[in-house]
């Protein structure tokens, strides 16, 4: 029985309690840090990256830091918005502003 004066508390990720969060590419990270972790996350990560190849519905804008930052937040919300799951070596980093208005990656809040 649940007394009213018990906060309920939903189990598992409640990142939508502080708010909305992505994962995305770190402006900082160089082109070759990137694309290993971009492997990495449609490789051993199992992402389906089929949406940012040439012709895919992601594909533009054709930049490694849009292609990284898909998977990388692809493979965040698969498993649970965990801060681990946003890590990639050190190239990526949570943002609370949606990356899909994202104009440049020197946007993203560090």
């Amino acid at each position: 029985m649940i007394r009213p004066e018990s906060p309920i508390r939903p189990e598992g990720n409640t990142t939508f309690l502080d708010g909305t969060t992505w994962c995305v590419a770190r402006p900082s990270a160089s082109q070759a840090e990137l694309q290993r972790a971009l492997d990495w996350a449609c490789g051993i990560g199992r992402v389906d990256c089929s949406v940012i190849e040439k012709h895919g519905d992601c594909y533009e804008p054709d930049t490694i830091w849009s292609h990284a930052s898909f998977a990388f937040n692809a493979y965040y919300q698969t498993n649970g918005n965990n801060r681990i799951a946003c890590y990639f070596g050190g190239t990526a980093t949570l943002t609370k502003i949606n990356p899909s208005k994202f104009l440049a990656p020197s946007r993203v809040l560090q």
